[in-house]
């Protein structure tokens, strides 16, 4: 496994990647807060129960102005299949390079470092980018319940 990911308090690396919404850059979230859920792919079980559960408790993040994106090093066409599949109401951003998830520290090495998959992570930045919450899941199967993740990111606009 790659390192354990970026610590509460660390400012959030930029970024600009396509997405199922066209291009993204994380400054297009300053100002509010961002929930960024790292994810193996649309092709994982444990990936896509995690992004049904967020869906169905998405008005619950939004209702507060707290924006959601997912991010996976998978082929944007996979993923915009995916969420015309399944109306993703948040944007799922294609990391094709792996580069983002370096960034972010959340990658598992596989083959002689020739590819990389996100470790299941969970980020939480403030209106300014700082990383406020970090959640990076032990296996594939860990993930932070839905109640911890709008807890977290509430707390930011109360």
């Amino acid at each position: 496994m790659g390192k354990k990911g970026l610590t509460v308090g660390a400012k959030a690396p930029d970024f600009q990647l396509e997405s199922t919404s066209g291009t993204i850059n994380l400054a297009d979230y300053l100002g509010r807060p961002l929930v960024i859920l790292f994810f193996r792919g649309t092709w994982c079980p444990n990936c896509r129960k995690q992004l049904e559960v967020i869906q169905q408790h998405v008005q619950r993040f939004t209702d507060k102005g707290i924006s959601i994106i997912g991010i996976a090093g998978q082929k944007l066409e996979n993923l915009k299949q995916y969420a015309d599949a399944n109306l993703v109401p948040f944007p799922l951003l294609s990391d094709s390079s792996r580069e983002v998830m370096k960034a972010y520290e959340v990658f598992t090495l596989l083959k002689w470092d020739s590819y990389r998959i996100a470790v299941p992570s969970t980020y939480v930045l403030d209106g300014n980018q700082e990383i406020r919450y970090v959640y990076i899941g032990s296996s594939q199967f860990d993930r932070p319940r839905v109640d911890e993740i709008i807890s977290q990111a509430t707390r930011l606009v109360e």
